[in-house]
């Protein structure tokens, strides 16, 4: 291997760990919320209250 040969292959791999580092970064921004929406998807559903019937437009004996 030429020496130009080894140095494109340094150069692209400190390239590709360079931009795993900076998608590493951005996730661990989004983590913190993603974190709390599974949190949220895990907690046992809450009873229908009375917002929902509004919502669907159910009144009582509907």
């Amino acid at each position: 291997m030429t020496a130009t040969g080894a140095a494109d292959r340094l150069a692209e791999r400190l390239l590709d760990e360079a931009v795993r580092a900076q998608q590493r970064a951005g996730w661990s921004l989004a983590a913190p919320g993603w974190a709390e929406y599974r949190r949220a998807l895990a907690r046992p559903a809450r009873r229908v209250d009375e917002r929902m019937f509004r919502l669907v437009r159910l009144g009582p004996g509907d």
